[in-house]
């Protein structure tokens, strides 16, 4: 209960810091969600909580994954969060230590689907655009089929039978209310840390920020 009380003071005490920080991200429930007009979550609390202990003062943007990416090469923003390790952004900003762990799935209404000979290779994939699972996957050489902004036109798209499968965090799908997830057949496939990555436009300006940062997380 002490915890407790504790994480929430932490969370709702503002921040005070002459450095005002702009960190993009996009909802993914249950770690970046809409709560009575709101950014909250798993991931938004824990970062809350950090940036509290640093005193450094931020904003947090909404935007699409792609253009949260973009702004950080671009300089438009000072990091996003949560993400995974990406090659494309490593030129351009440094990733923290994890905030939160994913557990990826592949999730279909066709549990055959799963168990095809060369899968995934040989279906149509869902995804979310710009996301972490997109990523990783043309990494992989697997091209998505499909490629939507929300993860409710993404199960739209599985229930209607225009993707044979979709690749999705665990929880993310369970807090999912369009499709009964219940009816969905699941396959895993990894655990995937997601943390924040920071630009190297302010890692210039403040070296020592990164390694500050990560040393808040454990507590």
């Amino acid at each position: 209960m002490r915890f407790l009380l504790a994480l929430a003071l932490c969370i709702w005490l503002p921040v005070q810091g002459a450095v005002m920080l702009r960190l993009d991200t996009n909802l993914a429930p249950p770690y970046q969600l809409s709560h009575d007009g709101r950014l909250a979550g798993l991931a938004v609390e824990a970062l809350q909580c950090v940036m509290h202990q640093l005193q450094v003062g931020y904003q947090m943007e909404v935007v699409p994954w792609r253009r949260a990416k973009n702004n950080v090469r671009n300089g438009q923003s000072d990091g996003v969060f949560s993400v995974m390790q990406l090659p494309e952004l490593e030129p351009y900003a440094r990733l923290s230590s994890p905030l939160v762990l994913e557990k990826w799935y592949w999730f279909a209404l066709d549990s055959g689907q799963l168990q095809v000979e060369n899968f995934p290779a040989s279906l149509r994939i869902g995804v979310l655009r710009g996301s972490n699972q997109q990523s990783w996957l043309e990494e992989n050489g697997w091209m998505p089929s499909q490629t939507v902004n929300h993860l409710d036109s993404l199960l739209r798209l599985l229930a209607i039978g225009r993707v044979d499968v979709i690749l999705a965090d665990q929880q993310v799908i369970q807090r999912q209310q369009q499709l009964d997830s219940s009816r969905l057949s699941s396959r895993f496939e990894r655990y995937v840390p997601l943390g924040v990555y920071f630009s190297s436009r302010l890692l210039a300006q403040r070296p020592e920020f990164l390694a500050q940062f990560n040393a808040q997380l454990p507590t």
